[in-house]
């Protein structure tokens, strides 16, 4: 199981005009962790092994004491390290796949070549190291589209210049979130195709009415995307003896909604 980041929601008092969470806890302390997530997952958490990426929302500021104790990658019985803005690059190993997890929480989405810290996010892209068909997951996505922004994640996208805005050589797929919607692109020139699987929590984001097709991003060229603006999840899976993987697309209910097929950094969905 994956999660892309953005665990704890309820982080002010309930309002006193809104009648449907007074009572509810808010802020960075268990009773809301528990009533945000470790309670509504409680059921999968037993069922499956998870990989958890760090949300903006558990950044240093907002619920980051809360993810160190609870969610950072250290082991078992370990006292949790101090909440830090930048956990490095780790490799997760599961079956035969393996993950780079990334940590971007605090990359800033919007800003110019002369604000963005992105110095911290290049030597991070510099020191990674895939094997051929690692997937790389970020809270943020590298590319990715916003119905209110446009074009989203600027540090990341500045911080690949110096690589010509190529991702490590080995890095098959990105999984990511932070828009809450999904979305998939894939490019012109065969760098590995985005996901954006920000549709499993609160629909905040404007539904995607842009043509992917022909549109730039980063400095290159979308070839094909698609968007979906409603709750749900996706399961991935590996592609047919030809190699490749499927990625199937499903609501909150476990209704199929579409799929979709990836091979030699393509992606179609049907």
């Amino acid at each position: 199981m994956i999660h892309v980041g953005d665990y704890l929601y309820r982080e002010s008092r309930c309002p006193a005009t809104e009648a449907g969470c007074q009572g509810s806890p808010h802020g960075d302390n268990w009773p809301t962790w528990k009533a945000d997530f470790f309670a509504p997952a409680e059921p999968l958490l037993r069922a499956a092994p998870w990989n958890v990426t760090r949300g903006n929302h558990e950044s240093c500021e907002r619920a980051g004491k809360g993810y160190f104790r609870l969610l950072n990658p250290a082991l078992a019985g370990q006292t949790p390290p101090r909440c830090t803005d930048l956990i490095p690059h780790y490799t997760v190993a599961a079956g035969a796949r393996r993950f780079i997890v990334m940590d971007t929480s605090s990359a800033e989405d919007q800003c110019s070549p002369t604000t963005c810290d992105n110095a911290k996010y290049t030597a991070e892209f510099a020191s990674m190291e895939a094997e051929p068909g690692t997937w790389l997951i970020s809270h943020r996505p590298v590319w990715g589209f916003n119905q209110a922004w446009g074009t989203i994640t600027d540090a990341l996208q500045q911080a690949l210049q110096a690589r010509r805005g190529t991702l490590p050589e080995g890095i098959e797929l990105v999984l990511s979130g932070h828009i809450h919607l999904w979305e998939v692109l894939s490019f012109a020139d065969q760098r590995p195709p985005q996901f954006v699987l920000g549709n499993g929590g609160t629909l905040l984001s404007e539904p995607l009415t842009i043509q992917f097709t022909g549109q730039q991003i980063g400095g290159l060229e979308v070839k094909r995307g698609r968007s979906y603006h409603g709750w749900g999840y996706t399961r991935f899976a590996p592609g047919d003896t030809g190699g490749g993987w499927t990625a199937t697309v499903y609501d909150f209910t476990g209704g199929l909604l579409f799929g979709c097929r990836g091979k030699a950094a393509d992606v179609d969905c049907r």
